[in-house]
């Protein structure tokens, strides 16, 4: 009987813990290709073995094709929970990335925003501060003016000269 190693390797998943590589799944119709196979086989049996029966020889090609398909379907059942699984890690590594960028991404905007809020408030309390100094000034500056006006609206009211 030929080797139908062919047929079972269509379909791999090779998967290590940081990468993973998917292969195309096995083609849902192959039967045709194992029942081409075991007849290759079939006729390999029985030109080397003339002496069995057509009947014999039929239930041994009958029984070879329902191990085949037992054994397709058996391996693209496992080729598929592998790629079930190896899906799933890679929406688990996903999401875990996704949350990591995000939570990264927010970290970064709100401590760069906590940056400029606090260069903001340093610049408004220095703006307050030279308006306060300003002020200051200007009344001290002031203050000599304005005891000379009134020096001189009480000469005025009271027609003397006060010193």
């Amino acid at each position: 009987m030929r080797s139908l190693s062919k047929i079972v390797k269509r379909a791999q998943v090779i998967l290590d813990e940081k990468k993973f590589r998917l292969t195309p799944e096995i083609a849902p119709d192959i039967s045709d290709e194992i029942e081409e196979n075991v007849e290759s086989g079939a006729e390999e049996v029985k030109s080397a073995a003339p002496s069995i029966s057509e009947e014999d020889l039929q239930a041994m090609v009958d029984e070879a094709v329902e191990e085949a398909r037992t054994l397709t379907h058996k391996a693209k059942a496992e080729a598929d929970q592998l790629v079930e699984a190896a899906y799933e890690q890679a929406k688990g590594i996903y999401e875990k990335s996704h949350q990591e960028g995000y939570d990264e991404g927010y970290n970064s905007g709100f401590e760069e925003g906590r940056a400029q809020s606090e260069q903001l408030i340093q610049e408004a309390l220095n703006i307050k501060d030279t308006a306060v100094a300003q002020y200051k000034s200007m009344l001290d500056n002031a203050e000599a003016e304005m005891v000379d006006i009134v020096i001189m609206t009480v000469e005025k009211i009271l027609n003397k000269k006060i010193e």
